[in-house]
């Protein structure tokens, strides 16, 4: 996605700050100012809110309306079983397939709560196990490595079930907030360990055979439609630069109006808190958790920019400032009791760690680079041919490109050396 959005307010503004002492960013009224020392940057947030979730927009009408009818979809395609290469250990896409860790895959993992939720919302368990399998089987590589993983789709999902179970809205609307929730951070399609983009992730919810058939499967009983499942996703997205941002709020409230009708406003309202969630999820739990799923995003934007900043702690030592900005937002309070109390919890956390220096024990280091991926990667493009002169680091190039390493950096440069050291091992019949 776009500079992934949940922690993006000062994990973009950091990475800024890397090529300057001082740097000024203008979000809407508000300058945010980052001063990097030699250990990093700090970010200062106001009272007005650099995200979506700050969005003027109507209050919620009382939510009785029915959507509109979705249109039909063959029965054989609604009913689809999920292939066979679809499970939570591999996915298939158009140019590539891309295997999800083995021991990712291999470890029992508990049912997450929006699933139990949707089944206690009336669907049936086959289906809402479906969802479940469809998501694992969506975040290429080690999704653990990385913030915007499974493990956040899953968090933002579960909160946004924990808000609307008990609300007093109709059944229908509850099943479309936590299928939005759940689904809108896929982007299967993306290189490997970097940020999601909702604008992919609708298009392949459209594209893909299999995605198609599973939201039918949802719409042909609940009566919304996928474009309105779509609507909800682009409430998500986020840039940290103003004309961007502002352009993904055009796109999104122009959705809202042509594919809700009369319900644009409620529309409007839920994209709203849709937003206010997934930048909220990851801090309803403990701030050990926070602090991984932080370094983990500092890996993202280093591994997409080929970098080695953002650093773990300039993006640590600025959490107080992106978390006192969400809590200071009225939807807030729409957060359960126990949510508000665990998000205090980790505010208190990072309120004493407010400067990279209080961050320097935390590991920092480069994209780590899969060497045996890469010898790999050369044994099977050579075959049982012997290399020509050059032909391995032709073949390393492209390998590279494909991880999103610089192939004339430094990292890329050892890993050819390593290689070539041990070329008797990528030679057929050695």
């Amino acid at each position: 996605m776009r500079p992934p959005r949940a922690l993006a307010v000062f994990a973009s503004l950091a990475l800024a700050s890397c090529a300057s002492a001082e740097v000024q960013t203008r979000a809407a009224t508000e300058v945010q100012t980052i001063n990097t020392g030699a250990a990093g940057s700090s970010l200062h947030s106001g009272p007005t809110s650099l995200s979506n979730a700050s969005l003027t927009m109507p209050v919620s009408p009382s939510g009785t309306t029915r959507l509109a009818p979705p249109a039909p979809v063959p029965e054989a395609l609604v009913n689809a079983p999920l292939a066979a290469n679809q499970g939570t250990s591999f996915i298939v896409k158009p140019h590539r397939a891309q295997a999800v860790s083995a021991a990712t895959a291999s470890v029992p993992r508990a049912t997450p709560q929006f699933q139990k939720t949707l089944v206690k919302l009336g669907v049936p368990t086959d289906l809402a196990q479906r969802l479940g399998a469809f998501i694992a089987a969506r975040h290429p590589g080690e999704s653990d490595k990385v913030y915007h993983g499974l493990a956040h789709s899953e968090e933002v999902a579960d909160l946004a079930s924990w808000i609307v179970e008990d609300l007093s809205i109709p059944v229908e609307r509850k099943i479309l907030i936590i299928l939005s929730a759940a689904l809108h951070d896929i982007d299967p399609e993306r290189p490997l360990y970097v940020g999601a983009r909702v604008s992919a992730t609708v298009a392949y919810l459209s594209a893909n055979p299999e995605a198609h058939a599973l939201v039918a499967a949802f719409t042909s009983r609940y009566g919304f439609t996928a474009a309105q499942v779509d609507t909800l996703i682009l409430a998500t997205d986020f840039s940290i630069k103003p004309d961007e941002m502002a352009a993904k709020q055009k796109t999104f409230t122009e959705a809202a109006a042509g594919n809700f009708g009369s319900d644009e406003a409620w529309a409007l309202d839920w994209g709203r808190k849709l937003a206010f969630i997934d930048q909220t999820a990851t801090y309803i739990d403990s701030p050990g958790k926070a602090v991984a799923r932080i370094a983990n995003l500092s890996f993202e934007f280093r591994t997409q920019n080929k970098a080695s900043v953002p650093t773990e702690a300039q993006l640590l030592s600025g959490s107080y400032g992106f978390l006192s900005n969400l809590r200071s937002k009225p939807l807030y309070a729409m957060l359960p009791r126990p949510a508000q109390e665990r998000f205090q919890a980790n505010l208190d956390y990072f309120k004493e760690k407010q400067t990279p220096a209080a961050w320097a024990a935390v590991s920092v280091s480069a994209p780590a680079v899969d060497i045996e991926g890469a010898r790999r990667y050369v044994a099977r493009a050579l075959g049982a041919n012997k290399p020509a002169p050059g032909q391995i680091q032709a073949i390393l190039t492209d390998w590279f490109r494909e991880n999103t390493i610089d192939p004339s950096s430094a990292q890329a440069q050892a890993v050819i050396a390593v290689l070539l050291s041990g070329m008797e091992s990528l030679v057929p019949g050695n």
